[in-house]
């Protein structure tokens, strides 16, 4: 679990984008281990869905912390269209075990860890029972 010593208001982003070229795994793979790195740095847990050529992340973490990412996020040349979709303060985390979780419809990638299926995460975040009405939405849009 992620925890900070000083208390600061928690805070959720959530955004879509369209990546560049499709990802190959190992680009993914790449990916993940930065963003892992970085978000243990500076407290940040989520998750990246990967679909279609589409992302869409869930950030939590500090506000200013999470905005900042966000801008960096935004900067990024392997995605285009990076589209805020969803901004709340929030009383705890969703995923506080995750520093970054990742989803991908690919069922070849979710036989290997740290992957898993796309398919997962709604029942994920109903039963985590932290999740608002509106990150369930989110998702479940995503992935129609």
């Amino acid at each position: 679990m992620v925890t900070t010593n000083a208390q600061s208001e928690l805070y959720q982003l959530a955004y879509t984008s369209t990546a560049v070229n499709r990802l190959p795994k190992e680009e993914l793979d790449i990916l993940l281990h930065k963003a892992r790195k970085a978000n243990t740095d500076c407290f940040i847990t989520g998750v990246l869905l990967y679909k279609n050529d589409k992302f869409l992340q869930v950030l939590e973490g500090d506000k200013d912390t999470v905005k900042h990412l966000f801008e960096k996020i935004k900067k990024d040349a392997r995605h285009v269209d990076v589209e805020l979709i969803l901004v709340n303060p929030i009383s705890s985390r969703v995923f506080p075990d995750w520093v970054l979780g990742i989803a991908v419809e690919d069922e070849d990638f979710t036989k290997i860890p740290p992957y898993f299926s796309l398919v997962s995460i709604v029942p994920f975040c109903v039963r985590s029972m932290h999740a608002s009405a509106d990150l369930i939405k989110t998702l479940s849009k995503f992935l129609d």
